[in-house]
């Protein structure tokens, strides 16, 4: 199983990137993308998306802050279940994708520490942009000083990259796009 964890703003290009991902990999694999805003999916699941925004929005795309610390709970409790039926020999094909702002340590710790317990193959991609094209972008209704907030709290989180992950790298990934794009 490989588990993969982006961090960044809201509106950066995460759920777009993910979605992209999930739909590659069943297309390599013959199996199917679950979201946790899906019903119970058809066929042998081969990637998982957890995104709170799957819980925070409603079926006529209106967003719910007030459901967000649950929804990121709700992520993390669904993360360990995957874990903990994880089969190293019958889960190779398997993809896990956190797409979650994850822009605080707090944020992507949990994740990488469990990833790192079950010895499952782990990528960390962190994508870089404009604090002021994800306002723009971003789906959620944030004011762009919320977004900012966001873009410093990463800054401050990949400047702080643990010493006790020095196997772990994150990837950056740049986005140059203008808003609205």
């Amino acid at each position: 199983m490989k588990v993969i964890i982006l961090m960044g703003c809201s509106g950066s290009g995460k759920s777009t990137y993910a979605r992209a991902l999930a739909e590659k990999h069943s297309k390599e694999t013959g199996l199917t993308t679950y979201r946790l805003c899906d019903e119970k999916p058809e066929g042998e699941i081969g990637s998982v998306v957890l995104s709170a925004d799957d819980l925070t929005f409603d079926e006529d795309g209106t967003f719910h802050p007030e459901k967000l610390s649950n929804a990121h709970a709700q992520c993390l409790g669904y993360f360990l279940k995957i874990l903990n039926i994880y089969d190293p020999e019958d889960d190779s094909n398997r993809l896990v994708i956190v797409d979650n702002t994850n822009t605080s340590m707090a944020e992507v710790a949990p994740y990488v520490a469990m990833a790192r317990l079950y010895d499952v193959e782990l990528e960390v991609d962190v994508f870089i942009a404009p604090w002021t094209n994800c306002a723009h972008r971003s789906e959620h209704g944030l004011m762009a000083h919320k977004i900012r907030q966001q873009a410093k709290r990463l800054e401050k989180t990949l400047d702080d990259w643990p010493p006790y992950w020095p196997e772990l790298q994150y990837k950056v990934m740049t986005v140059q796009r203008q808003p609205n794009a």
